[in-house]
């Protein structure tokens, strides 16, 4: 499968990169897909799903053995977990997708461009608290720059429904700041 991952990739440069994530994060990934999907085959497709995802926007990770990349993968497969499960219709009760956070890196290990850490780490610990259709949303575009379009594409979503997402997120990260209330 690996061949095929690096096939999709238009930069050959970053085949390593690519090989890199495979070799490191395939069996994580699996696990994870399995602990939501509850099912081994249907985590392996999911899985299959997120390679291809993170192989089509392989530019968009600079050092693979970073928190920051750890985080994506893990995030690609969250929502390759949850489209397959969504599209399948094998259990009737979604609701444990909430609660599905403990193997995820802590993203206050996340080194970023922010001049100010603080702000920086307020943000991130916002963003982890806020409703999960706002999380995905708000980390994917604030600590790993994708744009709405990008967003759309990763989560399967329309991009106005993700830019209003944006919006709303971006307003209520907005309320908290002016209030004051960062922790």
């Amino acid at each position: 499968m690996l061949i095929f991952y690096l096939s999709l990739i238009e930069d050959h440069d970053r085949d390593q990169i690519m090989i890199y994530i495979y070799e490191h994060y395939q069996e994580r990934m699996i696990a994870y897909a399995e602990s939501i999907l509850h099912h081994y085959q249907d985590a392996e497709n999911a899985v299959q799903e997120a390679f291809i995802g993170i192989a089509k926007r392989i530019n968009t990770i600079e050092n693979p053995e970073s928190i920051k990349c750890e985080q994506y993968v893990y995030t690609v497969v969250r929502n390759a977990a949850r489209r397959y499960y969504q599209s399948n219709r094998k259990h009737q009760n979604t609701e444990y997708f909430d609660d599905i956070r403990a193997d995820i890196p802590n993203l206050d290990t996340v080194s970023c461009n922010f001049e100010d850490q603080e702000t920086y780490r307020s943000l991130v610990a916002l963003i982890k608290k806020m409703d999960p259709i706002y999380r995905d949303v708000l980390s994917l575009y604030y600590l790993y720059d994708h744009s709405p379009r990008q967003i759309a594409d990763l989560l399967k979503r329309p991009v106005a429904t993700v830019r209003s997402q944006l919006q709303r997120g971006t307003e209520k990260i907005k309320e908290v700041f002016q209030k004051g209330n960062l922790r």
